[in-house]
This record gives structure tokens, sequence and C-alpha cells, in this order.
């Protein structure tokens, strides 16, 4: 029996995380048990979405938690990240680093602010809407499939500067990039991850 005084949406997320690990089942799996998408899934499992109470039912009945957690599941989230911040992860750091270094000089240009919203707004539709119908699976296969292929080539980036010039500090430094050719083991990132300076690059 979980007491009801402990839990809060990051407890829960952390049961659910438990219960889908030790029952070995990936997010297509899991998504697959209670008839929503990959994605929309793991909003829900994370927080980030409020479930309806069959979602919450399907996903307690499916990792087999008590009915307590349920009440927390149906909750409005308060949209706390599940993670550090900024974000360590490659592909989430990409959108996190656009709106951070494009976003103020995208705002003087209303247009351009306007659609780069719209194309970020179109993207976590398909990312995050409930199927309703085969096509609407369909499309979030098609997402997912985006995003999948998206991690496979990008990387996360550390570099170690012990004798800086004038441009660069001293330190350990880390970002993104992208592998655009595996076989000369090309990397494009930006200049302010390697610098320019004699240093230690480590690709993970």
């Amino acid at each position: 029996m979980v007491s009801m005084e402990k839990l809060d949406k990051q407890t829960v997320r952390d049961m659910l995380l438990q219960a889908k690990d030790s029952k070995s089942l990936t997010w297509p799996q899991l998504a697959e048990k209670i008839g929503r998408s990959p994605v929309y899934t793991a909003m829900l499992v994370y927080g980030y979405g409020q479930t309806t109470e069959d979602e919450a039912d399907a996903l307690l009945k499916v990792l087999d938690l008590p009915l307590e957690i349920k009440t927390v599941l149906m909750k409005v989230p308060h949209r706390q990240p599940a993670q550090p911040w900024p974000p360590t992860d490659p592909f989430v750091y990409r959108f996190y680093e656009s709106i951070m270094l494009s976003g103020v000089p995208m705002g003087t240009q209303r247009c351009v602010a306007a659609i780069a919203l719209r194309a970020l707004a179109a993207i976590a539709c398909m990312a995050t809407a409930a199927p309703s119908s085969s096509a609407g699976r369909t499309d979030d296969t098609q997402a997912e499939t985006v995003f999948r292929d998206a991690r496979e080539y990008t990387v996360r980036i550390r570099t170690q500067i012990e004798t800086p010039f004038t441009e660069d500090r001293q330190g350990s430094f880390s970002g993104a990039g992208f592998l655009v050719d595996s076989d000369r083991g090309w990397i494009v990132t930006n200049a302010h991850v390697v610098g320019q300076s004699p240093s230690e690059v480590k690709v993970a």
C-alpha cells in the first residue's frame, strides 16, 4: 500500500518507470498495451500530460501498480522537467539550444518567429497526440521514426581545454553535434563546443 501523503508527480513517475523496467517493457510495447503512441505514453509516464480515467486504469493494470496512483495521474501537470536543466540529452538539447540562441533574434521578425513556433507546435502535436484512428497512428509512427533516426546521428561532445588561446577559457565543456559522415568520422557542431585552442575532444 502506498502512503497518500507521499504521492506526487515525481514519486509516481519513479514508480511507473521502475515498474516498466522491472517488466522489461519498451516504450512501443507499453504503448501498444494501453492503445496509445509511444511518445504519448512516455509523456503520461513522465508526468507531462494528464491521463484520462481509462488511460490511468490501463497503465496501472499493465504495470501492476496500486489504484492510489490514479488520482495523481489524472491531475493537471505543472510541466516540471524530468531531467537536468539545461537538458543533457543530445536530442532534447538541440531544441533547447535553438530557442536559447535564436529565440530573441527570431522575435525581432514576427513572421519568422510565427513560422518557427508553428513548426515546433506541429512536431509536438505529431509526437504527443493520442491516436484516435488508424490514420492518427500512422502519423504518430512517422513522427516516432523521425525522432528515432535523429537519435542515431546525434552525439554528445565533451571538450577539455588546458591551455586556452585568448578566444577560449580553460576548463571542461560539453554540447551536442550531428554525425554527417560515418566513414570519415565527420561531426558538425558549434564552434563554442570545441573551441579554437588545442583540446581533448571526446564523443559519445
